[in-house]
């Protein structure tokens, strides 16, 4: 029997750390150190002031490195996450880190919910812009859609809706264990939500338009992860050396 159960998943646990330290959160933090350290160097090296700014600026250099490597292991690590490959019978061994925060945000309900918590995904501004629906008349409409359908649109509510999602992902990869990201669940919704339906037919835009749209995307992000990984092997290669282009012209130029 199929069932959906995230706790005890290590994307669950990747979910639970993002919630109590949130790198969003923490990135404004780690600008504003850097700023900070900047400051203490050179009030140190003016010598104005307090006398012993480097004790400062020491404090300042470990807690803004430490917030930034963070960051940098949530992102690279956490928020990357292989799913749990030991059952195929709960959904939630199948949901990668983005999907199981939208999966976890549903309360019993309208299906249609899920796509609140899509709102802060990354890219899914840039999906309704290129359909050609401004995000904020979007969140407005759908939140007066769930203030007045409160009932869930779909027999079996999340599970069944997840089970679909994985059974069309499986379909369209010919793989046993695929892995379900929130786009995947975005154009689940293009088919079980009656106010994403909607919303595509008033656009007049096919759910295949859209699956095309979501997988640019999709590929968009994974480029822009890996480019985030400054120290792997293939993006230390892509740093040129100084002058390596550099063929004729005036010195002033060069």
């Amino acid at each position: 029997m199929v069932y959906f159960n995230p706790k005890g998943t290590r994307v669950y646990r990747a979910v639970t750390i993002g919630r109590i330290i949130s790198p969003k959160v923490l990135r404004p933090i780690v600008i504003v150190g850097a700023i900070a350290t900047l400051v203490f160097v050179g009030l140190w090296f003016a010598g104005i002031g307090y006398a012993n700014w480097w004790h400062l600026m020491i404090i300042s250099v470990a807690t803004t490195y430490v917030l930034w490597v963070y960051t940098i292991f949530f992102e690279t690590y956490l928020d990357m996450v292989p799913p749990h490959t030991s059952s195929d019978q709960n959904i939630a061994d199948f949901l990668d880190y983005q999907a199981m925060k939208i999966a976890t945000a549903y309360a019993n309900g309208n299906i249609s919910q899920l796509l609140l918590p899509m709102l802060k995904m990354r890219g899914f501004s840039f999906i309704l812009m290129r359909m050609g629906i401004s995000p904020k008349d979007f969140k407005r409409a759908l939140l007066e859609y769930l203030h007045t359908h409160t009932n869930t649109t779909i027999n079996g509510g999340l599970v069944f809706f997840l089970s679909s999602c994985l059974t069309q992902k499986k379909t369209q990869e010919q793989s046993s264990r695929p892995v379900l990201s929130w786009q995947d669940l975005f154009f689940g919704l293009c088919t079980h939500s009656d106010f994403l339906k909607k919303i595509i037919f008033d656009v007049h835009i096919e759910c295949e338009d859209v699956h095309m749209l979501l997988a640019w995307q999709q590929q968009d992000d994974a480029k822009r992860m890996q480019q985030r990984r400054f120290w792997k092997r293939s993006n230390l290669m892509n740093v040129r050396g100084i002058g390596h282009d550099w063929a004729s012209g005036y010195t002033a130029r060069l």
